[in-house]
């Protein structure tokens, strides 16, 4: 009997995977691609691009993994992609590909595939939190998938983790705004930008270190006491 594989879509904020995965979890295939910044059908037309570049020979199916909500029709509300407050993904992609097309939200998509083939095989209780363009998190509870009401199930970006509330949470929410990819990077050049600050007059940025720090003899070329081996020029 001929194995079965369908064909599977990870779609991002600034990136779409795609690969073609057998029926026991065997990924034979794989592709990376950016998200069209255009959004709108563009990025539809990206994901069908890649998708028919997989081998078709014994494709069941296509399934799509999106970061936001993913309603029953196979609609999708996307923040994070210009133009997608209600893309008709799953009719678009099965108009041109032929194939029956699911899609769910990405949340959803990662604890059912760590449940399946991961570490949470033997757990009935799961929460899987997912960080990058934006945040948010799978949850199986009992052995069953949540949904939630109105597939909001696990949106997460929005819980208060302040009792303030900051420019920005406008947009994505207090705790994506925060914790997400973006979030942390943001948060990184401020903690650098304080530290730099903090430079004495006369030092570099390289040569300083915070209080209490230790030296890395390697980055600052200098060898440790009684080492005396050659070093390389």
């Amino acid at each position: 009997m001929m194995e079965r594989f369908a064909l599977v879509v990870d779609l991002g904020g600034t990136k779409i995977a795609v690969a073609r995965v057998g029926s026991a979890g065997r990924i034979t295939h794989r592709l990376l691609a950016p998200t069209p910044s255009s959004g709108c059908v563009a990025v539809v037309e990206a994901i069908s691009n890649l998708l028919t570049q997989l081998p078709a020979r014994g494709t069941c199916a296509v399934g799509a993994a999106v970061p936001g909500v993913a309603y029953p029709d196979g609609a999708v509300w996307a923040p994070k992609i210009p133009g997608w407050k209600q893309m008709p993904l799953a009719r678009m992609l099965r108009e041109r590909l032929d194939l029956p097309v699911l899609v769910d939200s990405d949340r959803n998509a990662f604890v059912i595939g760590e449940k399946w083939k991961g570490l949470a095989q033997d757990c009935r209780d799961i929460v899987f939190v997912i960080i990058g363009t934006g945040i948010g998190a799978g949850i199986i509870s009992g052995g069953q998938l949540l949904h939630g009401h109105g597939e909001r199930s696990g949106c997460a970006g929005r819980m208060a983790v302040r009792d303030e509330f900051l420019p920005g949470y406008e947009n994505v929410g207090c705790l994506e705004f925060h914790f997400s990819g973006p979030g942390m990077a943001r948060a990184a050049f401020a903690l650098l930008a304080r530290i730099h600050t903090l430079i004495l007059p006369g030092q570099s940025s390289r040569s300083f270190r915070p209080p209490g720090s230790r030296t890395n003899s390697t980055a600052t070329g200098c060898r440790p006491r009684g080492d005396t081996a050659p070093r390389s020029p």
